[in-house]
């Protein structure tokens, strides 16, 4: 299985995108998940998808980091 872990600036953003991706119908996992063992909140990850899966999570991935510009 491959995975993007993405690193926050802090355990408060961490849970932000955690929340904007789920409420946008994305699953990920934060970092004290079973396969995250020993990452705090500021880390998630993501399961690579298909092409068109993962176009989707791009779109609704630059949507979160719209709304902080």
């Amino acid at each position: 299985m491959n995975a993007i872990l993405l690193c926050f600036s802090s355990l408060k953003k961490g849970r932000e995108f955690y929340e904007f991706m789920e409420s946008n119908g994305i699953i990920t996992s934060l970092g004290n998940g079973n396969i995250n063992i020993g990452l705090d909140d500021s880390y998630v990850r993501i399961v690579m998808g298909t092409s068109k899966q993962m176009d989707e999570v791009k779109i609704i991935m630059e949507k979160f980091s719209n709304l902080f510009t």
